[in-house]
């Protein structure tokens, strides 16, 4: 069996290229569905569909079938036209192997050590799993990968400090608005990423929250965890009139504020500054923005700059990592490569 991974992340392109390949939790879903069509039930997928990065994993008995079958994938799942605009990455067997091992330590992130990555992979293999497309060759890689992750955390200094993109965008913040213990902020949906961009706008001392989400429920709980309060999606736009700092990080799957419908709350703000941060791919926030007066509008490209530094610092513990990486991934392509063990695995 034969391994072929393609990646498109922060790395190698922009946020408007990765947004045109994202995929919902749905459309994951029937992605999968028609990949285990399109292969005869042979070939084995997970997708993961992250805000800075869209990869495929897939596995089948030559390089040249896994291939046309993402190709067919792309065709049918309507992605093929916007293929002119994007510069995939290919990885294959021993290269692809190392990559999903450094992007589960968090060696491939923006913020060098991140965790959020880590239970990013694991949803994404759960969902192909349950899905009944992550067979043995996938089942033993990504099992791999989750102990390769765990083994570089816990045995060098990867994860010391800020190690998150919502510890970035708190940095951020204070850099604008230097104190942030008057700031009032208005997170918009309630994903992980969001969820911590507001934990760490707190620990920084931000005095008030307001939250809200499609699924109310889900906004009650954070802002009653936080003391903050709530307001029915429908309505938030009204919420900028008071905001100092949005974090918006919806599943949107369009543009969720307009430049004409912010407009009229921005001009009833007057000559106030205020910080809107786009963690969300597709972004939620209409790029326009950025132009208006008093308008600091980021996405998650824009956050890239700040987290060069961090790569700095982190230099020698990447170095220590890697090590780790390259006595995992010989042990991983001498497993695949024995025949007998693989038949062995594949008769069971």
């Amino acid at each position: 069996m034969s391994l072929v991974c393609l990646s498109l992340s922060h790395h190698n392109s922009p946020v408007e290229i990765r947004e045109k390949f994202s995929f919902s939790e749905q459309a994951m879903r029937e992605a999968h569905d028609i990949f285990g069509q399109i292969s005869g039930g042979e070939g084995e997928l997970v997708l993961l569909s992250t805000c800075n990065r869209i990869e495929i994993y897939a596995a089948g008995p030559t390089q040249q079938e896994v291939g046309a079958w993402i190709n067919s994938l792309f065709d049918l799942t309507g992605r093929a036209g916007n293929m002119k605009d994007a510069e995939f990455l290919r990885f294959e067997d021993g290269a692809a192997v190392r990559h999903l091992f450094k992007v589960a330590s968090g060696l491939e992130s923006m913020v060098v050590g991140e965790t959020e990555i880590f239970g990013q992979v694991k949803k994404a293999y759960a969902l192909a799993n349950g899905c009944g497309r992550a067979g043995k060759l996938l089942h033993r890689f990504f099992q791999t990968a989750f102990r390769v992750g765990k083994k570089v955390r816990s045995e060098t200094e990867i994860t010391r400090g800020g190690t998150s993109v919502g510890a970035t965008a708190a940095e951020l913040a204070e850099h604008i608005f230097g104190n942030l213990s008057r700031c009032h902020v208005l997170l918009v949906g309630a994903s992980d990423t969001g969820e911590k961009t507001a934990r760490a706008l707190l620990l920084r001392g931000v005095s008030a929250i307001t939250v809200t989400n499609r699924t109310h429920e889900k906004a009650a709980a954070l802002a009653s965890e936080w003391k903050g309060r709530t307001v029915l999606f429908e309505g938030w736009f009204a919420e900028l009139l008071q905001a100092d700092i949005v974090v918006s990080a919806t599943s949107a799957q369009e543009t969720i504020l307009p430049l004409h419908e912010a407009r009229p709350f921005l001009a009833q703000r007057g000559p106030r500054p205020i910080f809107m941060i786009d963690l969300a791919v597709p972004r939620d926030l209409d790029p326009a923005l950025g132009a208006e007066p008093d308008v600091y509008l980021y996405n998650m490209d824009d956050l890239q700059t700040i987290t060069e530094q961090n790569k700095k610092d982190r230099r020698q513990a990447m170095l220590a990592a890697e090590a780790i990486l390259d006595a995992a991934v010989k042990d991983f392509v001498s497993w695949q490569a024995n025949s007998s063990n693989w038949n062995k695995e594949k008769n069971r």
